[in-house]
């Protein structure tokens, strides 16, 4: 049976972190202009402190904060409410990005601006717990994860194996009580892998990702051989193609030798794959595509878990001069004549042309392509949103 997953949208840091601190004043208010320059996907984070005195109707160890338009006193609810349940004198941090914050100093859609003029936040510690700190770290990204909790506990996902007995793919619990639901492989021939379906953020596609990453749990196998286990020294192996097509057992699409070691049994492990030698522009331009992920092994018995598709920190979207192509005016233009493919996120090809300067988008739909060129035999990948 296919099986296709709900899919958790998450958001991880990138790795040019910084911060820097959002004044505010005595009373919490905080001006838009003070972070208006930030990028709308960059972090925030407020942190209330809980303080060692408390109001007796509260309880020990609790305060209470809203987060408001500044000034606003109007009929309609605060936009955010924020409960510090910590130990007295703890941190209780609450996170936003740029964008959802600026969201909050809004009603009806439109920013606020009070009776002496004023547009920003304001932030109201109460009943115990004092405003600490508001600081403003690195840009976040979208990714995808698979995590199984969605399913049904005995779900079974599709396969790609020479014969329809060499693997079960079965939802189950996680052995270890930690993860929740995962899936379970057992396999019993060479070159069977389980396999489901991915959807990506709308307007993303595998060329906006950087990487695989994932969980994998292994337990003994009934008849392992010690001298040559499976989770000793494997390379970890993937598919990925068009919804609904054929993969060859034999023939991934990429993996990364030895990317199991010497590892433990009945512990989980976190291991990643990158997708920089991802080159099949036909596959880069996919948003919802199928994909298979394991072990060639004829003794397997294990888990996975959390398989989460991390976008890049940037890309090359828009109108900028990207080596030999540039993007501007629905035209795309080369600096020196060559051959070029464009690609909808669906890996549909709608262009092909050779030994031209320029191509014209005017009969394209808006939408979000991926554009492969060959100048003097070097191949440049970029993605355009028209």
């Amino acid at each position: 049976m296919k099986k296709t997953l709900l899919i958790t949208f998450a958001l991880f840091l990138s790795f040019n972190f910084f911060a820097q601190n959002i004044p505010f004043d005595q009373y919490g208010n905080v001006k838009l202009s003070d972070f208006e320059n930030y990028a709308d996907n960059q972090k925030i984070t407020v942190t209330l402190t809980v303080s060692t005195t408390v109001k007796p109707e509260v309880g020990p160890g609790w305060g209470l904060g809203t987060i408001k338009p500044i000034n606003y006193s109007g009929a309609a609810s605060y936009n955010f409410i924020c409960i510090a349940a910590s130990p007295e004198g703890a941190p209780n941090a609450y996170e936003f990005t740029i964008a959802e914050f600026k969201n909050l100093a809004k009603v009806g859609g439109e920013y606020y601006i009070d009776q002496y003029d004023q547009k920003g936040l304001t932030i109201n510690a109460y009943n115990g717990a004092t405003l600490t700190s508001i600081i403003v770290g690195s840009a976040i990204v979208p990714s995808t994860s698979l995590n199984f909790e969605e399913s049904t506990l005995g779900d079974i996902f599709s396969k790609i194996s020479w014969a329809a007995g060499d693997i079960t793919s079965t939802v189950e619990n996680d052995p270890a009580g930690i993860h929740g639901k995962s899936l379970h492989v057992i396999a019993t021939n060479y070159n069977a892998y389980p396999k489901m379906t991915v959807t990506l953020p709308d307007g993303k596609s595998l060329a906006d990702m950087e990487k695989i990453t994932f969980n994998i749990y292994f337990k003994v196998f009934d008849g392992e051989t010690a001298s040559y286990p499976q989770n000793k020294f494997k390379k970890i192996e993937y598919f990925i193609g068009t919804k609904g097509g054929t993969f060859t057992p034999n023939a991934p699409t990429g993996g990364v030798n030895n990317l199991i070691a010497d590892e433990a049994n009945d512990t989980w492990l976190s291991k990643e794959i990158s997708l920089t030698d991802l080159t099949d522009v036909s596959l880069l331009a996919l948003n919802s595509f199928d994909l298979a992920l394991g072990i060639s092994h004829n003794k397997c018995n294990y888990y996975l878990d959390n398989i989460t598709f991390q976008a890049k920190i940037s890309t090359s979207i828009g109108k900028a001069t990207t080596g030999e192509m540039y993007f501007s005016n629905n035209t795309l233009y080369l600096n020196t004549p060559g051959a070029v493919q464009v690609y909808d996120i669906n890996g549909r090809l709608h262009v092909s042309k050779q030994n031209v300067s320029m191509v014209d988008f005017s009969d394209l739909v808006s939408g979000v392509y991926i554009v492969k060129s060959i100048v003097k035999g070097e191949t440049q990948v970029i993605k355009i949103a028209k």
